[in-house]
């Protein structure tokens, strides 16, 4: 056996035998909606964890017991085998490194790794032989290959005979009671074999299912694809609801009798646009990333024109409710119920109920915002309006039309029917014994 060999096995052998035992110490690069909940999992599977954000306030916020996160309980934030920090020198004694920063877009509409190539420089001055790296942010094909084994051959290392380097697209769904960190089966991948072997080993101490895939490329376009599936979808679904207003069918009556079908067509439903971190964004990574192949999905260009251009459609349903009133938009009293992406979350992160409310306050109505997850929202002029907590009478009573935007459990719909109650326009699934509802 010759000597690279001898010395790849070695350094496999050690990190394998070390993850096994659970004594490898792990390094969460990124402790926000992805990684404060993957820390916290893998400290309670065993492992001593470090968290590192460059946020002071999260860190403040964890010192004190305190979690910024609504899927992670503050009561497991003060596992002893978690730590978070801000100091680089608390990464020196890290094995293996799990990077989940965020990857938005820039102004441009394409891809923004920057976080990516600031995690690397962070653990750099860290990394030693027999280390692995993992990459979970959401990105083009080819990402894990230049921005992070390149960098260590870089430096002098070897992927695959004394670095280690692997990519696993998260998979999280804030406040999915059903699939969980440990449950939900994951996707793994590696630069080599080798790679592949020890991520996989990695993950499988914690979760139930790995799916192992030929290489970083397969696992970053799987991701890229979940949620263009889903952004698609919803566009088609979202442009049936405005065909079928034109037709005058009730679009929910149509679609309850085709989601009776077993096979063939699974449930999506009209909604205001697509929000959060993922759906709004991945799909167009991947056409940046066609477009270096002269290539581009016009799938993924109309899906987002048409996903985009709902909250321009709720405004204008919005507009005919209050013309049937003989109001205008202008001096109109609107309260806009769910400001978050997606119910019973506090993320409003690319939420399309914000892009309703700039839309609204750029017409001159009167905004009234309910939310139950969020405190504030910040406004496209950089002003910031406060969420109330609460679906009061008073928020009722006040308004011209309501907006249901999001539905989140916490809402009392039963006072939306009071007498004299304004009509509500919903904009998600219909509410039984909802008299006064428009339905998007």
């Amino acid at each position: 056996m010759n000597t690279t060999l001898l010395r790849q096995n070695a350094f496999q052998l050690e990190l394998d035998a070390k993850l096994q035992r659970k004594d490898a110490h792990i390094a969460i690069i990124g402790l926000g909606y992805v990684g404060l909940p993957l820390a916290i999992g893998i400290a309670e599977s065993g492992f001593t964890v470090t968290g590192f954000d460059v946020s002071s306030s999260k860190i403040d916020s964890l010192a004190k017991g305190v979690s910024y996160i609504e899927d992670v309980n503050s009561s497991r934030i003060q596992n002893p085998q978690f730590k978070a920090t801000n100091q680089v020198s608390a990464l020196e004694s890290a094995d293996v490194y799990v990077i989940c920063v965020p990857t938005p877009l820039n102004e441009y509409h394409e891809p923004n790794v920057d976080y990516i190539v600031s995690a690397m420089s962070t653990l750099l001055p860290t990394f030693k032989e027999g280390n692995m790296v993992i990459l979970e942010s959401t990105t083009y094909p080819g990402t894990t290959t230049e921005l992070v084994a390149n960098v260590l051959e870089e430096k002098g290392f070897v992927v695959g005979e004394n670095a280690f380097v692997g990519y696993s697209p998260e998979r999280v769904d804030p406040r999915n009671k059903n699939y969980t960190l440990h449950n939900t089966a994951k996707v793994v991948s590696g630069e080599t074999p080798v790679c592949l072997e020890l991520v996989k080993a990695f993950y499988a101490t914690f979760i139930e299912e790995p799916v192992p895939v030929s290489s970083t490329r397969v696992a970053e376009f799987t991701k890229l694809y979940e949620n263009t599936f889903r952004s698609v979808n919803i566009a088609l679904v979202n442009e049936m609801t405005t065909l079928a207003e034109a037709m005058e069918l009730p679009i929910h009556e149509a679609l309850t009798a085709a989601y009776t079908k077993p096979y063939g067509i699974m449930p999506f439903y009209p909604g205001p646009g697509v929000g959060g971190h993922c759906i709004p964004i991945d799909p167009l990574y991947l056409n940046w990333k066609l477009k270096e192949k002269g290539m581009q999905s016009r799938l993924i260009s109309l899906a987002d024109e048409i996903n985009c251009g709902m909250p321009n459609y709720v405004v204008s349903r919005v507009a005919d409710i209050l013309n049937d009133a003989q109001k205008s938009v202008k001096g109109a009293n609107i309260t806009l119920l769910g400001m978050s992406y997606k119910p019973n979350v506090g993320d409003w992160r690319e939420s399309p109920s914000l892009n309703v409310a700039n839309l609204l306050r750029s017409k001159g109505a009167n905004l009234r915002l309910v939310d139950p997850h969020v405190q504030h929202c910040v406004m496209e002029d950089g002003s910031s309006i406060v969420c109330d907590t609460n679906l009061s009478i008073e928020n009722v009573d006040s308004a011209d039309v309501i907006v249901l935007l999001t539905q989140h459990d916490a809402f009392q719909y039963a006072l939306l029917e009071v007498p004299n109650s304004p009509p509500v326009l919903n904009c998600q699934k219909p509410l039984a014994n909802l008299s006064n509802q428009v339905l998007l």
